[in-house]
């Protein structure tokens, strides 16, 4: 019986079908292990993990926040990055507009970005929310305490007190006593900057751009397509091949 004799077609079919193997399978790896990183995003916490990485945040144009406020060093220490309320190295809030004015107290936290007032629970929990249609002063500016506890505010028409619910807002002169909430100088100002310059990018955004090749740009994303169009070039040549040769038809 004759010996089987390889067509020339099936020979350069062959060829290529290697060499695009050795060059797809790189961004075959690297589709893959993004892809099982990405299922279990939520299980190894990748949605939640800032990326800290200078050179990454760089890459997608991420700068530091434009003001740095610590409210008190006390622990936990009670800051504000732009809109963003930390509390022992924790966001705890995201304002609407750069919180001017933050403080703490026995049972409650208190923000205000100049139109609206946050309260929120010790641990962090928002609880309420007040504007100037719910009774509160226009452009609220300062937060403070008195030696009795009293929650007061100033404003751009005044100083007001308020009740013990903070629902309601008096007119007040101003007592000499009122510890207000304004940022203090502090050395840990960069450190709370690096944090908060990593909030804006998770892991599993990073990972999510990487798998679909928007990470190096609008034009990565065609090449993605084409590297894509490999794969299906190479499960049509190896079936073409297996067809040929896997067969018995073929040796």
């Amino acid at each position: 019986m004759k010996p089987s004799i390889r067509k020339p077609k099936t020979k350069a079919l062959r060829r290529w079908h290697k060499k695009l193997g050795l060059f797809s399978a790189f961004f075959l790896l690297m589709i893959t292990l993004t892809g099982v990183l990405i299922n279990h995003s939520h299980h190894l916490s990748l949605d939640s993990m800032p990326v800290k990485h200078a050179w990454l945040l760089d890459w997608y144009g991420i700068g530091y926040p434009k003001q740095v406020s610590i409210f008190s060093e006390m622990a936990p220490v009670l800051a504000a990055t732009d809109n963003l309320l930390w509390q022992d190295q924790e966001p705890v809030l995201e304002a609407a507009q750069p919180i001017l004015s933050a403080l703490r107290t026995d049972d409650k936290l208190l923000a205000t970005d100049g139109q609206i007032l946050y309260w929120l629970s010790p641990n962090g929990q928002l609880l309420e929310k007040q504007d100037s249609s719910m009774g509160l002063p226009a452009s609220p500016s300062l937060l403070g305490t008195d030696s009795q506890g009293n929650i007061w505010l100033q404003a751009d028409d005044g100083t007001y007190i308020s009740d013990e619910m903070l629902l309601e807002w008096q007119d007040a002169a101003t007592p000499p006593n009122i510890q207000w909430a304004q940022p203090q100088t502090s050395a840990n100002t960069q450190e709370l900057a690096d944090l908060a310059r990593g909030t804006h990018l998770s892991w599993e955004r990073m990972l999510l751009d990487l798998h679909s090749g928007r990470l190096f740009g609008a034009w990565a994303i065609w090449f993605w397509d084409l590297i894509a169009l490999v794969f299906v070039m190479l499960a049509v040549s190896g079936i073409w091949i297996w067809l040929k040769n896997g067969n018995g038809r073929e040796k």
